[in-house]
């Protein structure tokens, strides 16, 4: 008998095979352009690799990917919440069920209904409990929480393709130890910063970012998106931990 989690688990599967391919094909087209790759750059090398990067036409198939990957996850969040929603709920208010995602807690009527109006078809108050400790509100930094970020990017993606571009990268420094001292003392440094003040000392791989993820001002690509992806995956493993313990109207 299949587990009714199953569909879920499915839409976890196809944002990790667009990750995977949309990482294939990023790396197929950094390769074929010039600068991939910097040794040891200095400043001027460093300057001419991001002027020729930003100026480079980004296939606008990364954004779609993207977009696709960031829907799944919001998506299969929504489903945990119409699972646990008792059946005449989900017949009189389908439209309201839905993972509730905040950066402010609700505090008015208004708030506080819009919130209850989409988990109230969950009679278990574990779960609701559950759904609550997640909430971004619960951080002290609310939009650089990732559940926020799948938010703020699934919103953006219904309107505009999200933006992806060169201007930032990953640094292997030659002596690791030193280099990662260094950036735990200055973290807020991009790694273009961080390549210029250890130039001569390390290769620099170009990569193609979020122009926006959340709080963060930029973030590269597929790290960002693992990222998001492992998270949403630790959460529905938590909520199919709780199926036997509650009780599940159908």
């Amino acid at each position: 008998m299949a587990n009714e989690f199953d569909g879920i688990r499915e839409k976890l599967i196809r944002a990790n095979e667009n990750v995977v391919n949309l990482k294939r094909e990023i790396d197929r087209f950094i390769k074929e352009g010039e600068y991939s790759v910097l040794v040891n750059p200095d400043d001027e090398l460093m300057s001419k690799a991001m002027a020729y990067h930003r100026q480079r036409k980004m296939p606008l198939r990364f954004s779609v990917l993207c977009g696709e990957v960031v829907h799944h996850l919001r998506s299969s969040l929504d489903h945990i919440v119409w699972f646990f929603s008792d059946s005449v709920y989900r017949e009189k208010y389908r439209v309201n069920i839905q993972f509730p995602i905040l950066k402010v807690r609700p505090s008015n009527p208004g708030s506080i209904s819009r919130y209850e109006g989409k988990i109230r078809g969950i009679g278990s108050r574990l779960i609701r409990d559950m759904i609550g400790d997640l909430q971004p509100y619960q951080s002290l930094t609310p939009t650089r929480t990732f559940l926020w970020v799948i938010n703020d990017m699934d919103i953006v993606d219904k309107h505009q393709e999200l933006i992806v571009m060169f201007d930032s990268g990953e640094f292997i420094p030659n002596e690791p130890h030193r280099f990662a001292a260094f950036q735990r003392e200055h973290p807020d440094l991009s790694p273009v910063q961080l390549a210029r003040h250890f130039q001569r000392e390390g290769r620099f791989f170009s990569q193609i970012s979020f122009r926006k993820f959340g709080g963060w001002a930029i973030q590269p690509v597929i790290p960002g998106l693992e990222q998001l992806t492992n998270h949403v995956s630790r959460i529905v493993s938590t909520f199919e931990g709780e199926v036997g313990q509650v009780r599940h109207y159908t």
